[in-house]
């Protein structure tokens, strides 16, 4: 069993990281940043898929899938279509830190104030965290939000056999998620544009 934290920056992925860590004793897998040359990111989803029982802040399955095709293009990575199937049909409960609307205002502390950068940091998140609340709708388990607290979440992680009882099943709660400006068509679209975004031909 492992636990998949995603979300855009700003949801709270590292401090929920640590905070399970400490409640269930599972170690925390840090991310590794973006890609250094290419073919890392194929590289880091087989190294990844050996571990077992870790907590993961962020995975390269979901983030390149997200973050790749909007900052680098086509220089994005196409990933392994039977690792990506692995990965969702196996024991992975996938939680969604959902980040404010303007978390993009932490990437942008200390740098130049030049507004054209600004404006291009803050359309580039919208676009990721719309990304991302549609690849939710479809995967996500539980959706974390930092001004819900953790209780309920730390309930059902609190205990190995509550832990194992809570996979695979979903929890139906993040149904009421919506993907914001955007209407039902759109929001099918996004869903489906997500669900096959970069993942190889067999």
């Amino acid at each position: 069993m492992n636990i998949v934290l995603e979300g855009p920056d700003g949801g709270g992925k590292s401090t929920l990281a640590t905070l399970l860590s400490e409640i269930t004793g599972m170690p925390v897998a840090p991310g590794e940043g973006p890609p250094k040359a290419p073919g890392e990111i194929v590289a880091r989803i087989f190294r990844l898929q050996e571990l077992d029982g870790v907590i993961f802040d962020r995975h390269p399955i979901v983030s390149e899938s997200i973050y790749g095709p909007i900052i680098r293009g086509k220089n994005a990575e196409r990933l392994p279509r039977n690792q990506v199937r692995d990965f969702y049909d196996g024991r992975n409960f996938i939680i969604y830190c959902q980040a404010p609307i303007n978390g993009y205002k932490r990437m942008t502390v200390g740098k130049d104030e030049d507004p054209d950068f600004i404006a291009q940091v803050e359309a580039q998140y919208a676009d990721i965290r719309r990304m991302y609340e549609a690849w939710a709708l479809e995967r996500a388990n539980y959706v974390y939000r930092i001004s819900d607290g953790t209780e309920r979440l730390t309930t059902l992680l609190g205990s190995t056999s509550e832990k194992l009882r809570v996979l695979g099943r979903r929890d139906r709660k993040f149904t009421d998620l919506t993907v914001p400006g955007t209407d039902g068509a759109e929001s099918a679209m996004l869903r489906k544009a997500v669900a096959g975004t970069l993942v190889a031909s067999s």
